[in-house]
């Protein structure tokens, strides 16, 4: 069994500014050089005690400890592959249609023959053979009724058993007494709301395709209207609550459609409010348009223009479309965009990042220095000589085996975590020790930094989650515009190229940052017997790169460096989009100065070597790259 010589991790206080636990750990490395230093310090200190040196002035950004050597080093790597998109038609993409029907006691007249239940049979009878679509049933009267269950759960909402929806169906023909238009929406909210709390639960991912319909549909005006409910106002602000669902659970798209039937007897007239609130006692009780004239705040309107505005207002705030059926014409709600939100996909970001080979500016030994990389040999985001002063294990992402990574601990130390201490971290049970979303943080841990265990890039900005953490961003904030360190490179581009985010590496960002080529490949770009032809004319998009400058770090033992390369691809029309994540490794061994394996300073990573983040293993997936030709 091994043992190691652990102490206790300094009991410190972390900057709380951004990029602050990084900027300490560089100090705490500039003090063990100073420690090692020894008399020259002493020297130099008391040399500046008797004033025998001027000041000067210095970039306090950079550390650099002189006198290192200047020998040849062979560390360098470029990697180059090629990559096509996921075929959109492999994926889900749930459409969820929600019939919202006024069966109030006036449709007896202006629907006598039952046109509503015979649109709403068509719209399930065209789509109820494509598996990703899913129906769902309001029946509002004088309240409002969800007359369909999801299969799963047997809350109210969406189904595809088709005896379920034919029992709803019947029920729309029935006429109740009057009409709660307010009451209606709260039961499209909560059916909504319910859906997307079960769809973030099971599969977010998912969700983020889902394309839900709403088809509103009322032959009149809301009665009774009793404010503050029931008004023109308090309906729309629900509308609006609808619609908001959107930004809280980020599915594909809401759109709620709104339609009137108009029937023989829909072209009276009232007196109301100006304001078409409705629910005016004092206006209401005047019966000729004379009198409604005369009095402040009234006006005399019809019910149909009445019954128009209210309903195309709410198709407005509802991202739809409103229609109009007259007495007699077929309702028809074949006319509503129910296709899937089903897209070409492109690739959205690209990211390469070598794992055992950190970005810093202060090095102790004369293996690392500017131009080089420190050395990270198990891979968890402190590099060795961190793992040394902290007494953690270089060889093991999670010293104490509490579940929390090293440097996730040490991060968090301000919030009591310890990398030694194994008690200290809620990540007991196996199930809490999953990577549910492969993007190397396990769920507890996601958990704790508020990062969801669905998604790889829990802000969609492109960048893992893990990633972000490690190199001092906020997984859970799109900052990759920002520019933490004021070195005048964006916190995305200084993730990509491997550079440091939180720290001024302006003046050294040529030797340490990786160059990236991606290239788009159409038909005319590919020979008539690339594999890839097939699948360009199937709608997925294909891509050649390379990235060069990679840093090889000499790791202990054995020299293994671990090449990540991260594929974030997301339809072309909406970069917000989570992305599908697709993730390759390659490894090649360096042990300083000049040694390594296999010896090819450019190597090839064969496209099939990506996998779904969630079914790769880097002990069994990262490949050994060939030459490039």
């Amino acid at each position: 069994m091994k043992t190691s010589n652990r102490r206790k991790m300094p009991a410190v206080r972390l900057l709380e500014a951004p990029g602050g636990v990084v900027r300490w750990l560089r100090f705490a490395r500039m003090q063990v050089v100073v420690r090692r230093l020894g008399m020259a310090v002493a020297w130099g200190a008391s040399v500046i005690a008797t004033g025998s040196v001027m000041t000067a002035c210095t970039d306090v950004g950079l550390y650099r400890q002189p006198g290192l050597g200047e020998g040849p080093i062979d560390n360098k790597l470029a990697v180059q592959s090629s990559f096509c998109t996921v075929d959109p038609l492999t994926l889900a993409f749930p459409v969820k249609i929600l019939f919202v029907v006024d069966t109030s006691q006036s449709m007896v007249r202006t629907d006598p023959t039952g046109r509503r239940v015979t649109a709403v049979n068509d719209v399930i009878d065209a789509f109820i053979g494509d598996p990703g679509v899913e129906f769902g049933i309001v029946q509002f009267s004088g309240a409002a009724n969800i007359l369909t269950n999801d299969e799963v759960t047997g809350d109210p909402g969406f189904t595809r058993n088709l005896t379920d929806l034919q029992t709803a169906i019947v029920r729309l023909g029935l006429a109740e007494q009057p009409t709660d238009y307010e009451g209606a929406l709260n039961a499209v909210f909560t059916v909504l709301t319910r859906d997307m709390e079960h769809s973030k639960d099971t599969d977010e991912a998912e969700l983020a395709r889902a394309k839900y319909v709403v088809i509103f549909l009322s032959d009149g005006l809301p009665n009774p209207v009793l404010p503050p409910n029931n008004t023109r106002s308090s309906i729309l602000a629900r509308v609006d609550d609808i619609l908001e669902l959107r930004r809280i659970f980020r599915p594909a798209d809401i759109k709620l459609h709104t339609a009137l039937v108009l029937g023989a007897l829909g072209t009276g007239y009232r007196c109301t409010d100006s304001g078409l609130e409705g629910g005016n006692v004092s206006c209401q009780s005047l019966t000729t348009a004379a009198e409604c004239a005369a009095a402040t705040g009234c006006v005399f309107v019809g019910v149909q223009p009445e019954a128009e505005s209210l309903l195309s207002a709410m198709a407005e705030g509802g991202n739809g479309t409103y229609r109009s059926f007259p007495n007699g014409e077929e309702i028809n709600f074949l006319k509503i965009d129910f296709t899937s939100i089903r897209r070409v996909f492109t690739v959205k970001n690209l990211i390469v990042t070598n794992t055992n080979a950190r970005p810093r500016l202060l090095f102790l030994s004369d293996k690392d220095r500017i131009g080089r990389a420190s050395p990270d040999s198990d891979g968890d985001g402190l590099d060795d000589e961190e793992e040394a002063l902290y007494g953690t294990l270089a060889d093991s992402s999670d010293s104490d085996g509490d579940g929390f990574n090293d440097f996730l601990e040490v991060r968090l130390a301000a919030s009591g975590f310890d990398p030694l201490d194994p008690t200290d971290a809620d990540c007991e049970l196996d199930i809490d020790r999953v990577d549910s979303d492969g993007d190397g943080l396990r769920d507890c841990e996601e958990r704790f930094v508020g990062t969801s265990r669905n998604f790889m890039d829990s802000d969609a900005d492109g960048v893992p989650d893990m990633i972000e953490l490690r190199y001092g961003t906020n997984p859970s904030a799109g900052d990759g515009r920002s520019d933490l360190d004021f070195d005048s490179a964006r916190n995305a581009d200084e993730i990509r190229g491997h550079s440091d985010p939180v720290v001024n590496d302006a003046a050294n960002r040529s030797s340490i940052a990786y160059r990236y080529d991606l290239k788009s490949r159409s038909l005319d770009d590919l020979p008539t017997d690339d594999e890839r032809v097939a699948l360009v004319k199937k709608g997925r998009s294909c891509y050649d790169f390379s990235v060069e400058n990679i840093t090889l770090a000499s790791t202990d033992p054995g020299g293994e460096n671990r090449i990540f390369i991260y594929v974030d691809q997301a339809p072309f029309d909406d970069p917000s989009d989570f992305g599908t994540f697709r993730v390759a490794c390659v490894k090649q061994v360096f042990i300083h100065p000049d040694f390594r394996d296999p010896p090819f300073p450019i190597v090839r990573v064969p496209s099939d070597a990506f996998r779904e983040p969630t079914d790769f293993d880097p002990d069994r997936d990262c490949v050994v790259g060939v030459p490039s030709q």
